[in-house]
């Protein structure tokens, strides 16, 4: 469920957590949060604060439109599925693969691989692209992403149908947009695959919208609302430019009055569809942790309230020109669409249910639990999630390990966390979800 994003200079990935909230920056980060919960970002350079607002856009993505919401969900199923298994048997091999547990989760896992869309390409040089209008309709009938050839300048080379344009390309070269806006030296850092492809695409199908990025970021968003994002990409354009809508809020607006879903045996138009999901989704939150929602409840009543007015409070700031490193953009958004959980190499910063204590929610404790038992179950790596972070705080004060939760690390940490009788994340959520007296067999990779 991860989404990574390279630097191509440094080799360092970035990568937004998509089933709780969870940003991991890779690096050290001098960031804190204010009593107020606003993050203090005074001290980060143009680029790092370019890579923070790319991350959080991923969280936008999956928390503001149809497709990441239905990701995240899936993923709440995966794991009610995956505890069903485990009670049903007294000994549990590791790593457990969830698709080969369940035939429903695999029908969907093959359904939205074909509209995921290639995620990493590095064979040739991406200068320029071709769409087909054949690709795009063999796309449409089978519900997957679009096929486009690439042109290699440097090395003279032309390949035919060489990259699957789907979910990838959007979500990346939406965000990239946007950190260009605070950090215009990004460019040399990402690819043009995936980072730059929307332009590219544009460039050759759409002419008149190449040099429009805030048009271009509302094609990506409007995109994401619909089951194929690849193919809806084009559907969208070609609407934009048929009825002349050279306004990314005027489009946005119009697609989610005017474009509906089926939503059981019911045809409603996407700015309900939206409120109706996140329910579902809140709803599949509390089935997991076994508490009600406070936080989450606020960030999503939020963004329900948006989509009902069929607006996009971040295509405004677009707009408005107030997405820049001069400005707060970040917690501009944050008191919209909330503060998601934020790990560096350095430190985890998570939302404050107490500006007097400053202490976390227990929801996103409970989540962050979810995330790394899943983790741990379904990987060939037997070492906890959570182990570097737990491993930084032995240089942190008895008061700081306590906010993060956590305690000395043991050799159990590194495979054998189902024994471990300290007190930490992962042993609390194993008691949680009452594994602790289940047996473990770990395959080791």
């Amino acid at each position: 469920m991860s989404c990574f994003d390279i630097d191509y200079i440094t080799g360092v990935a970035n990568r937004n957590e998509t089933n709780h909230f969870h940003i991991v920056l890779n690096g050290d980060y001098d960031i804190s949060i204010s009593e107020n919960g606003e993050l203090v970002t005074e001290n980060l350079s143009q680029k790092e604060y370019g890579v923070l607002l790319h991350e959080y856009i991923h969280y936008y993505q999956h928390l503001l439109t149809l497709f990441g919401i239905c990701r995240c969900k899936m993923f709440n199923l995966c794991f009610l599925k995956l505890l069903q298994y485990i009670h049903s048997l007294e000994t549990i091999a590791l790593p457990i693969k969830i698709s080969k547990i369940d035939n429903g989760i695999e029908n969907y896992e093959n359904s939205l691989r074909k509209t995921l869309g290639t995620q990493h390409y590095r064979s040739h040089n991406v200068d320029a692209v071709e769409v087909s209008d054949s690709m795009l309709k063999l796309a449409k009938a089978n519900n997957c992403s679009v096929r486009i050839g690439v042109y290699d300048y440097i090395n003279e080379e032309a390949v035919d149908n060489e990259i699957d344009f789907g979910y990838w390309g959007i979500i990346e070269s939406m965000a990239h947009m946007i950190q260009r806006k605070v950090d215009p030296n990004v460019d040399r850092f990402h690819n043009a695959f995936p980072y730059r492809i929307v332009q590219l695409i544009c460039a050759n199908k759409y002419p008149s919208l190449c040099d429009d990025e805030n048009m271009m970021i509302s094609l990506c968003i409007c995109a994401l609302m619909f089951d194929n994002p690849g193919a809806a990409f084009f559907d969208v354009a070609d609407y934009a430019i048929k009825h002349r809508i050279g306004n990314g809020k005027e489009l946005y607006s119009y697609v989610l009055d005017n474009f509906s879903i089926n939503y059981k045996d019911e045809t409603i138009p996407m700015k309900k569809a939206t409120p109706l999901f996140l329910d579902e989704f809140l709803s599949s939150i509390k089935g997991i942790i076994g508490m009600k929602v406070d936080y989450l409840n606020l960030v999503a009543q939020s963004c329900k309230n948006e989509s009902e007015s069929s607006q996009s409070y971040l295509l405004d700031m677009l707009y408005d020109n107030n997405i820049n490193f001069a400005k707060d953009s970040i917690n501009m958004l944050i008191k919209k669409y909330g503060l998601p959980l934020i790990q560096a190499n350095n430190l985890v910063i998570m939302p404050n249910s107490s500006k007097k204590d400053t202490l976390p929610y227990c929801e996103t404790a409970r989540l962050l639990g979810v995330e790394i038992l899943y983790k741990r179950i379904v990987s060939t790596n037997a070492k906890c999630p959570w182990y570097i972070v737990c491993r930084m705080s032995q240089g942190l004060s008895e008061e700081e390990k306590n906010s993060l939760n956590t305690d000395q690390t043991s050799y159990e940490c590194l495979c054998d966390q189902w024994n471990k009788s300290q007190t930490c994340l992962m042993t609390q959520t194993i008691k949680f979800f009452q594994l602790e007296a289940k047996t473990f067999e770990q395959t080791l990779s």
